[in-house]
């Protein structure tokens, strides 16, 4: 499976509700990609897939934070990803 078919747009979107840069002065994006025709943001797809934490610390006031915890929660309950071999760790 591809992250982000090729030749296909990439959409980065700005969460109003927080800042733009994060303490080292990275940019802080949403990242959309069409897939099948639709777009899908891909923060919460990669932890969908079990490869990425929604981490607590910097999601209270995001856009999607709803989204990711449960995006995490489905993950961590099927055991897919890193929650395959954590034995039911959680961070």
């Amino acid at each position: 499976m591809e992250l982000t078919p090729v030749s296909e747009p990439v959409c980065l979107l700005e969460d109003k509700k927080s800042g733009d840069k994060d303490y080292y002065g990275r940019l802080l994006r949403y990242v959309f990609v069409r897939v099948d025709g639709e777009w899908v943001m891909q923060n919460t797809r990669l932890i969908r897939m079990g490869v990425a934490l929604a981490y607590d610390k910097y999601l209270p006031g995001t856009a999607y934070a709803t989204q990711m915890k449960s995006s995490e929660s489905d993950a961590r309950n099927e055991s897919l990803g890193g929650w395959s071999s954590c034995n039911g760790w959680t961070p």
